[in-house]
């Protein structure tokens, strides 16, 4: 892709399987394109609007969305290495919903990103940093989160049943959500604004490290 289109309109844009990889997109307009399956692979998507765009299993391996409007379909895809720190996947009033599911986001630098309402259902977010991420409502069923830092997130009202939250960082965390048979073995809890009850509907607590009066463990 040359430099002027870059700066084009790329507004509903049909670019399936698209060779995209390592270019320039940055602030680019590819609202309600269609990437399925295009290789961008290293590619600079920071700051773009990227609102109602089709990125179903397309490669992102080590891409920049860092800050952009990322409220896409993302399902399938590989996110690997991405960083998406900073962006915004808020579902809003036009329907875009930000559609994560079996994602691969291993690796993947989602702080302080905008993911309410998302549906990251079955992604994979081994070693992912969702530090200070907002989760609020956003469907992480069945998704292994194993080793991922989500210390300082807001998870409120998430769904997390089934999820796989083994050794995560939840320290100072917003966990009133749906846990029932997530496994949270040797997961840190500490400073953790949570519910007894919701901890008590995990599968498994082994080793993990809550807080006494939240610890359904203890009895109390």
């Amino acid at each position: 892709m040359d430099e002027e289109k870059n700066d084009r309109n790329l507004n509903g844009e049909v670019m399936v399987d698209a060779d995209l990889a390592g270019e320039s997109l940055s602030g680019a307009d590819l609202s309600e394109a269609n990437l399925k399956r295009a290789n961008l692979r290293r590619a600079d998507l920071s700051h773009a609007d990227l609102r109602g765009a089709e990125f179903t299993e397309a490669e992102l391996y080590n891409a920049d969305l860092s800050g952009s409007e990322a409220s896409a379909r993302f399902a399938d895809a590989d996110l690997t290495g991405a960083n998406l720190s900073g962006a915004d996947m808020t579902a809003e009033d036009e329907g875009y919903v930000a559609d994560m599911s079996g994602a691969c986001l291993t690796d993947a630098d989602l702080s302080e990103a905008t993911l309410r309402y998302a549906d990251v259902s079955g992604a994979d977010l081994r070693n992912a940093s969702l530090n200070d991420a907002v989760l609020y409502g956003a469907n992480l069923s069945e998704a292994d989160l194993r080793r991922a830092d989500v210390s300082g997130a807001n998870l409120y009202a998430a769904d997390l049943s089934g999820a796989d939250l083994s050794d995560v960082d939840l320290t100072d965390a917003v966990l009133v959500a749906n846990l029932r048979g997530a496994t949270l073995d040797g997961a840190d809890l500490s400073g953790v604004e949570t519910e007894k009850e919701n901890l008590a509907s995990a599968e498994s607590l082994a080793g993990a490290e809550i807080p006494e009066e939240n610890d359904p463990r203890t009895g109390v």
